[in-house]
C-alpha cells in the first residue's frame, strides 16, 4: 500500500522538475498550458494534498432545490448553510473544518483557486460576487481528519456556479451526491458525476425528499438509471424523507439501503451518515481519490505527456533546421591542397629526426630545391610568353578556395529564402531579418576580409601532422629506422634534390616525387604494407586540413550571419535530453508504478 510520504515526495519531485522544464521550454515558445485539466489537478489537488497533513474532504453536491444545504447542516449538526427556496441559493462553497485545521494558510493551499474567507453568517454564501470565495469555520462535531463542504448547484442558470462546483469536485476526496426523483438523470447532473466517476472519485448517494412508504420500489430504479448514465459505482446509498419540521430541527432520519438501493428500510432504526463518514475507509479512500487525480494527470491522451510531446516536437523541428544549416555550409568538395605546402611540414618533422650533423646539409638542399623549382617555373613562363606575375601555390589555392566559399554563401542565402516561404511562422520570423537589406553583401565582404587573414598552415594543423607522424614512428619503429638510415645515406651522399624530397616526404607527395619515393622506400613494391600505410597517412592529413577549413567557414557564417539562431536551435534540440525533462519522465514512471497505473 502506498503511504503518504512516498506519494508526497514524488509529487514534489514531479512539480520541481516540471517547473525547471517550463523555464527552459518557455525560451523556445513552448508555454505551460495553464488551462489544461491535468495541470489544474496537479496544482489544485495533488500539490496541496502533498504539502498538508491528510484530511478527507467530503463535498455535498447536487442540483438546484434538492436540499443540499439541509443535508450539509445535518452532518454539521448546526445551521451553517442558509436554506433558501430560491434556485441556486448557495453561490459560494462553505467548508466546515475540524479543530486544529484552522490555519488560514493551510486552507488557502488546499483550496487553491478560491479566496478563502472566515465564515461569519449563513447569508454570506448567498451573496452575488465575481470572486470565487470559500467560507470556512470550525466544526466542533467533526472527526479529526474530516472536512465537510457545501457546494454551489451544479445545474443552476449561473454558469459561474458550475465552475465553482467543478473546482470543489476536483479538490474533494468523496462526493456526497444529493439526488431527488426529479434530479437524478438530467444532463447537467449526469455530466458532473460522469467526470467524477472517470476520475475514480468515491460517491455516496443520498436520495432526498422521498416518500419512504411510496417510493421504495422506485429509488433502486432511479439509482440504476443514474449509475448507467454516469458510470458511477456508489460506496453506499441513503434515503431521506421529506419532513419540513424535522428539517428545521435538524432531526431528519437517514436510512441506509445498501450500495444498490435494494436494502430494507427500518423506520425505527435510522442510520447515521455522520458515523459512516467518521469511520470511513480513510486511507483507502484517500489513496483511491489521489489515484484518480494522478491517472488524469498521467493520461497519455490529455495529461502531462501532451506537454512533453509538444516539447519533443519543438526539439525535432529544431533538429531539422540544424541539419539544414549544416548541409548549407557543407562544402561538397574542398579544393585540393598544393602538395608543396604539406610536403614542407613533413620535411620539417623529418629534419628534427636527422642526426645533428646532417641537418645543415638537409636545410641547404631544401633551399636549393625550392630555388630550382621557382627557376624552372619562371623559365617555363618565359618560353610560353606568359609574362604575368606568377602566383605562389598558396596564393593560387586561397584564390580558388575563396571563390568556392563565396559561391557557398550565395547558395546558403538562396536556400534560406526558399525555406522562409515554406516553414512555420516562428522560424520564418527568425529568418526574415537575415534575408533583408544588404545582409548577403556584408557576409560576402566579411568572408573576403577574414579569409585573407587566416593562415593556410597554422600551428594547430602543423602540430596535428607532427602528432600523426610521431604515432606512425611509434607503431612501426623498424620501418622508421630503415627510412631514417636511407635519409642519412641520401643526404650524406648528396643525392639529387628530387630524390631527397621524395624520401623526406616518405612517399606521401603525389606525382613524380611520390613514384620515386615509393620505389626507394618500399623496395619497388608501391603496394607493400609500408607503402599503403604512408599513403593512408597522407590522405588522413589532407582530410584533416579540409575539415579544419570547413569548420572555420561554418563558424564564420554562424558568427557573422546566423547569429544567435543556431545557438537557440541547438538548445531546443537538447530539451528532451535535459535533466528537467528526464526528471519529469522519471517521476511519471514512478507515479505509474506507485499507483499501479498502466501506461496507455
Amino acid at each position: 500500500m502506498t503511504d503518504y510520504r512516498e506519494y508526497s515526495e514524488e509529487i514534489h519531485r514531479l512539480n520541481f522538475a516540471l517547473g525547471e522544464l517550463t523555464e527552459l521550454a518557455r525560451l523556445h515558445d513552448v508555454p505551460l498550458p495553464d488551462d489544461a485539466r491535468w495541470l489544474q489537478l496537479l496544482r489544485t489537488k495533488l500539490l496541496p494534498q502533498a504539502q498538508l497533513s491528510p484530511h478527507l474532504v467530503v463535498a455535498v453536491v447536487g442540483g438546484t432545490n434538492i436540499g443540499k444545504s439541509v443535508v450539509f447542516n445535518h452532518l454539521a449538526g448546526d445551521h451553517i448553510s442558509a436554506i433558501s427556496p430560491m434556485a441556486a441559493g448557495t453561490k459560494h462553497p462553505v467548508c466546515l473544518v475540524p479543530e486544529g485545521s484552522d490555519e488560514q494558510q493551510e486552507l488557502e493551499t488546499l483550496f487553491a483557486g478560491f479566496d478563502v474567507v472566515p465564515w461569519e453568517s449563513a447569508d454570506q454564501p448567498l451573496m452575488e460576487s465575481d470572486a470565487d470565495r470559500l467560507f470556512w469555520l470550525l466544526g466542533s462535531k467533526l472527526p479529526e481528519r474530516l472536512m465537510l463542504l457545501d457546494a454551489p448547484d451544479i445545474d443552476s442558470d449561473a454558469q459561474v456556479n458550475w465552475r465553482r462546483a467543478e473546482m470543489i469536485r476536483d479538490v474533494s476526496d468523496v462526493l456526497l451526491a444529493v439526488l431527488t426523483q426529479q434530479k437524478y438523470n438530467d444532463a447537467a447532473v449526469v455530466k458532473y458525476f460522469t467526470d467524477a466517476a472517470r476520475a475514480d472519485k468515491p460517491i455516496i448517494v443520498v436520495f432526498n425528499q422521498c416518500d419512504i412508504e411510496r417510493h421504495g420500489e422506485w429509488w433502486p430504479q432511479w439509482l440504476e438509471t443514474f449509475c448507467d448514465a454516469t458510470g458511477a459505482q456508489p460506496e453506499s446509498v441513503y434515503v431521506v424523507p421529506y419532513d419540513p419540521a424535522a428539517t428545521d430541527d435538524l432531526k431528519l432520519p437517514f436510512y441506509s439501503v445498501g450500495d444498490d438501493g435494494n436494502g430494507d428500510v427500518d423506520l425505527d432504526r435510522p442510520s447515521s451518515l455522520s458515523d459512516e463518514l467518521a469511520t470511513f475507509r480513510f486511507d483507502e479512500i484517500k489513496l483511491q481519490t489521489l489515484r484518480g487525480a494522478v491517472s488524469r494527470v498521467l493520461d497519455p491522451e490529455e495529461g502531462i505527456d501532451t506537454y512533453l510531446d509538444s516539447v519533443q516536437a519543438v526539439s525535432d523541428r529544431a533538429q531539422d533546421n540544424v541539419k539544414l544549416f549544416a548541409e548549407l555550409v557543407k562544402v561538397d568538395r574542398w579544393p585540393d591542397l598544393p602538395p608543396d605546402l604539406l610536403t614542407s611540414v613533413i620535411q620539417d618533422w623529418w629534419s628534427e629526426h636527422l642526426a645533428s650533423w646532417l641537418r645543415p646539409v638537409d636545410g641547404a638542399y631544401r633551399m636549393l630545391g625550392s630555388g630550382m623549382r621557382w627557376t624552372m617555373r619562371k623559365a617555363k613562363r618565359l618560353v610560353s610568353g606568359d609574362v604575368q606575375v606568377e602566383q605562389t601555390p598558396a596564393e593560387h589555392y586561397k584564390e580558388e578556395e575563396r571563390a568556392k566559399l563565396l559561391s557557398m554563401i550565395d547558395e546558403l542565402v538562396d536556400a534560406l529564402e526558399r525555406r522562409a516561404k515554406t516553414t512555420d511562422d516562428r522560424f520564418r520570423e527568425r529568418l526574415e531579418p537575415m534575408l533583408g537589406g544588404d545582409r548577403r553583401t556584408k557576409l560576402r565582404d566579411t568572408l573576403i576580409e577574414e579569409h585573407a587573414k587566416v593562415e593556410l598552415i597554422d600551428d594547430a594543423f602543423r602540430q596535428f601532422v607532427y602528432d600523426e607522424l610521431d604515432e606512425y614512428r611509434r607503431q612501426d619503429p623498424k620501418e622508421f629506422k630503415r627510412l631514417k638510415n636511407r635519409m642519412h645515406l641520401m643526404v650524406g651522399l648528396k643525392v639529387t634534390v628530387t630524390v631527397t624530397v621524395g624520401v623526406l616526404t616518405a612517399g606521401m607527395v603525389p606525382g613524380p616525387v611520390d613514384a620515386i619515393a615509393g620505389s626507394v622506400i618500399a623496395g619497388g613494391g608501391a603496394e607493400s604494407g609500408a607503402g599503403m600505410a604512408v599513403r593512408l597517412l597522407y590522405k588522413k592529413m589532407i582530410e584533416q586540413f579540409a575539415a579544419r577549413r570547413a569548420k572555420w567557414f561554418a563558424q564564420l557564417v554562424e558568427r557573422e550571419y546566423l547569429g544567435e539562431l543556431i545557438s537557440e536551435l541547438k538548445q531546443a534540440v537538447t530539451l528532451p535530453d535535459s535533466e528537467p525533462f528526464k526528471g519529469v519522465e522519471e517521476s511519471i514512471e514512478r507515479l505509474r508504478e506507485t499507483f499501479g497505473i498502466q501506461e496507455g
